[in-house]
């Protein structure tokens, strides 16, 4: 068994650890020791007395001699290394009973019990002779009262264990709290990730059904204009959900012209047809011309009159043929947007050309927006 030193307090003073001598060279400070079994509950009181050797030189004088036990001479006042220094005497005492461990603490500060213990054994001597009992039967109640001590010090280490596996228990129930709430963060996440894929997927079925109607516009149109596509007429393709249909000028119109002939007109009637049922669309027709100048008997300033009266023209006589004329527009992009170099005759009919394109209908013209925001 070994001692441990569990607090220091003082009779006289209320708050030692942070007491000051008013003479740090002379001063004496009874400290009282609370000290116990190592592991154990329980404590008994030892006193102590600091004290410098300037307050030994005022009490005394240089005469005579002075006890020491119970007393501890410093020769400054600090309680924190005071403390680790009587902790780690007091430590040193073991034995195998605590009046054992308490007898040698004892050597250091005065034991409180010391004094008890001792009118307690005189006290049982005289009653034992003056009541006539027999040394063999002082003895055997001395055995009685050590076998009482050893449950004692039993029960009190199995409380000692009892209370460490309630420690270990408590760590090991905070852990599984610990753990049992990052499994909910988990599962918390996992079910956000679920709700995500299923919007993920929602989405991409939307997304699928809108390709799958624009292919089935594409089929519906390319149908329509088969006669056309195959006489080379009209050309026809889809990218990113943009449909275009791009017709030769030399089908609709005549050179410098922005009059339709009739293999244009009837081109454009199957256009009409394969258009004028259409919801929720915009059809932006565009005007290309090839670099040659449009001179001066054209009637045309340059190729940006040429090619954005044509895609005029192309509008109105769709609208004329039941196209909504909400869903028409006309823009002329001149020479400057070629498909190929104008360095050839054949070039330069590939870049004189009318585009008719097929959008989806999300975006807000320019006018309106300008409208609402003076509206407001």
């Amino acid at each position: 068994m070994r001692a441990r030193l569990k607090n220091i307090t003082s009779d006289d003073i209320p708050d030692v650890a942070s007491y000051l001598p008013p003479d740090p060279s002379a001063f004496a400070i009874p400290l009282v020791l609370e000290v116990g079994p190592l592991g154990l509950r329980g404590r008994e009181r030892f006193e102590l007395l600091v004290v410098t050797p300037g307050w030994l030189l005022e009490r005394h004088g240089r005469k005579g001699a002075v006890a020491g036990r119970g007393k501890l001479i410093v020769f400054e006042w600090s309680f924190e290394r005071i403390k680790a220094f009587l902790a780690r005497k007091i430590e040193a005492c073991n034995g195998p009973t605590w009046p054992d461990v308490a007898r040698k603490v004892g050597r250091i500060a005065e034991w409180e019990g010391e004094g008890d213990n001792v009118m307690l054994a005189v006290l049982l001597v005289t009653l034992a002779a003056g009541c006539g009992v027999s040394k063999e039967e002082f003895a055997a109640k001395e055995r009685d009262a050590q076998q009482s001590l050893k449950k004692y010090q039993d029960e009190s280490g199995k409380t000692a264990a009892l209370e460490k596996k309630v420690a270990t228990l408590t760590d090991q129930l905070a852990a599984a709290q610990q753990q049992a709430a990052a499994s909910r963060e988990q599962l918390a996440q996992g079910q956000q990730q679920i709700e995500q894929l299923k919007l993920a997927a929602a989405q991409l079925e939307q997304e699928k059904g809108a390709l799958q109607a624009k292919s089935a516009q594409y089929e519906q149109l390319t149908s329509s204009l088969q006669s056309q596509i195959a006489t080379g007429q009209i050309e026809i393709s889809e990218l990113r959900g943009k449909m275009t249909v791009k017709l030769k000028d030399k089908v609709l119109f005549a050179s410098g012209s922005t009059a339709l002939g009739k293999e244009g007109k009837a081109a454009l009637d199957a256009v009409a047809d394969a258009f004028k049922d259409l919801k929720g669309k915009n059809v932006v027709v565009g005007g290309y011309t090839d670099d040659v100048p449009t001179g001066t008997r054209s009637g045309f300033k340059d190729n940006w009159d040429l090619s954005a009266a044509r895609a005029v023209t192309v509008v109105r006589y769709l609208q004329s043929k039941g196209v909504s004329p909400g869903m028409l527009g006309a823009m002329g992009y001149s020479e400057y947007r070629p498909l190929a170099p104008n360095e050839s005759p054949q070039a330069r009919s590939q870049n004189r050309r009318i585009e008719i394109s097929l959008t989806a209908a999300d975006a807000t013209p320019v006018v309106e927006a300008l409208k609402a925001e003076g509206a407001k």
